[in-house]
């Protein structure tokens, strides 16, 4: 069974975590990435950290911005992009 905080579901980190997300920009992204996967529940917070990963990259892969935004974000990867 996964672990919840407090008395809340983990269906309200999750969305929490999401709220999080879309108010975050430049170096606060990283910085919120590594804060949400200390979560106690992996699964949840990999996920909510997956959701933002998928949105962002899909905005961000439209303009120069996403190359710079990958090595930041995943500064150990070679980021290919190809058109």
């Amino acid at each position: 069974m996964t672990p919840r905080r407090k008395g809340r579901p983990s269906t309200c980190v999750f969305a929490a975590y999401l709220r999080k997300f879309v108010q975050v920009t430049g170096a606060e992204d990283t910085t919120l990435i590594k804060k949400v996967l200390t979560d106690p529940d992996q699964t949840m917070a990999q996920s909510a950290v997956l959701r933002h990963l998928d949105r962002r990259a899909t905005v961000l892969r439209l303009g120069h911005a996403f190359e710079p935004w990958a090595e930041r974000t995943f500064p150990d990867s070679r980021v290919m992009v190809t058109e």
